[in-house]
């Protein structure tokens, strides 16, 4: 039977060991805090970044298409992908989808241009994006897949005109077998762009 004086230093022996491990707890606690605020910070700064750029994109787009009209037919393309716009194709077992309207936006870009194209996708995906609203999803990832499709045609469509040596499509008489090779470098570049950039905000979430 332990007295109280020798029971005493077996208790106070004890803690040592408890304190080592709650610091250790404590230190993993700080570190996955850490972890999810780094976490939530890249997220943030990916989407913003994205944002912003597709943003600049849409405002430029809009001062080219108010200087320089592109015509009736550009006008009658946007009508056709709003009218279009909540038609979708899902591919099965991957988290991707194509839009009816698909065929409009790159239309458009092709005869008329990258800012006609961007600000066409703008609409395509405005239109998508109300749908998408009925699903309580942040007003971020609203202006998110809003801007981001945009910015991936105009840039794709740069290039395209950029190898192709031409202008709008819609003004130039060259053969179309000249510009095959534009043109897959074109369709290639928009779709890992545009699914890139969502795989990208999906990847940090």
């Amino acid at each position: 039977m332990f007295t109280p004086d020798e029971a005493l230093p077996l208790v106070a022996r004890a803690y040592p060991h408890h304190g080592p491990v709650r610091a250790g707890w404590r230190v993993l606690r700080s570190a996955s805090l850490w972890a999810e605020r780094g976490d939530v910070f890249r997220q943030t700064l990916y989407l913003y970044t994205v944002i912003a750029a597709g943003a600049l994109v849409i405002v430029v787009s809009m001062w080219q298409v108010a200087i320089a009209p592109p015509g009736a037919q550009w006008f009658i393309l946007a009508a056709l992908t709003m009218l279009s716009g909540a038609a979708t194709l899902r591919m099965p077992n991957v988290p991707v989808s194509f839009s009816i309207s698909d065929s409009f936006t790159i239309t458009a870009a092709l005869l008329f241009g990258p800012a006609a194209g961007a600000l066409t996708v703008v609409i395509d995906s405005l239109v998508m994006s109300f749908r998408l609203k009925q699903r309580d999803n942040p007003l971020q990832r609203l202006c998110f897949n809003a801007v981001a499709p945009a910015l991936a045609m105009w840039t794709a469509a740069h290039v395209f005109f950029l190898l192709a040596g031409v202008g709008s499509l819609i003004e130039s008489s060259q053969p179309l077998s000249s510009l095959i090779g534009p043109l897959a470098t074109f369709a290639a570049l928009y779709f890992v762009l545009n699914t890139g950039l969502v795989a990208g905000a999906v990847a940090l979430e």
